[in-house]
């Protein structure tokens, strides 16, 4: 059987070491590169390593906001409340190696032309997610902090 390395599967986990931000990715080898692949026997991980140039590295949070991640938010996606501790602790560990965090947040213009697809699923989503709404904006636990805190 030959067996390749599946660059569609892996397993992303980051932590802060004494040389700043480190990133570490473990790659599970599997029979047929993009197949669905369930841990068992056949499967081994290969583990890789490499550092981070603080300098050429940003981190990039998309979508935490509000709407999505609050119980009360229009567009509520219960999963988001596994991945808060995770995403603040690298964004935290980001903050502490003077690597920069940019957050994204979807919004729209509010009349309709940049909504695409996503008005069939939601009619109102125009007013859900118009910049002026407050509920736009990013969750407390990962909102932007002054370079001071």
């Amino acid at each position: 059987m030959n067996r390749a390395l599946c660059d569609a599967h892996p397993v992303d986990t980051a932590s802060a070491g004494p040389s700043g931000l480190k990133r570490t990715k473990r790659y599970k080898t599997c029979c047929t590169a993009g197949s669905v692949i369930q841990p068992d026997s056949r499967h081994e991980q290969t583990l890789v390593r490499w550092d981070l140039n603080p300098r050429r590295t940003a981190v990039i949070v998309v979508d935490m906001q509000k709407v999505f991640c609050e119980p009360d938010g229009a567009l509520y996606v219960p999963n988001t409340a596994k991945i808060i501790q995770p995403i603040q602790a690298l964004v935290d560990a980001a903050r502490g190696a003077d690597v920069p965090v940019i957050y994204l947040r979807h919004i729209v213009r509010g009349d309709g032309s940049d909504t695409g697809r996503m008005r069939d699923l939601y009619p109102n989503v125009d007013e859900i997610l118009a910049r002026s709404e407050p509920n736009v904006e990013v969750i407390d636990a990962l909102a932007r902090r002054s370079r001071a805190t």
